[in-house]
């Protein structure tokens, strides 16, 4: 996010979901199964309102704290998310964007 100047990251919860609108209240009650909230809160998201605030940047855990069997899987998932993240600087470094930050609040 700090490669996009973004300083906030707002993401919907279940009870503001655009299927939660009157407008899809008999169509999609039954559908709607998503609990979004134990997603952002297992990722330091914290209640907004009917939002959570995202931080904008993710903490990983230290390899001490992580079980020992469970370690190699942390290995290979912080090196994918290192090439991903790697990778998309790279890109987004290639085509400069100009815009101006609006501020949701």
């Amino acid at each position: 996010m700090k490669a996009c100047n973004i300083s906030e990251c707002l993401a919907v919860s279940e009870h503001s979901h655009v299927f939660r609108q009157l407008r899809y209240w008999y169509q999609k009650r039954k559908t709607f199964v998503a609990v979004y909230s134990d997603f952002w809160e297992s990722v330091a998201g914290k209640t907004c309102g009917d939002w959570y605030r995202l931080p904008t940047q993710v903490i990983r855990k230290p390899l001490s704290d992580i079980a020992s069997k469970k370690r190699s899987e942390y290995r290979k998932r912080y090196a994918l998310l290192d090439y991903i993240h790697e990778t998309t600087i790279r890109s987004l470094d290639a085509y400069p964007v100009h815009s101006e930050h609006q501020n949701l609040n």
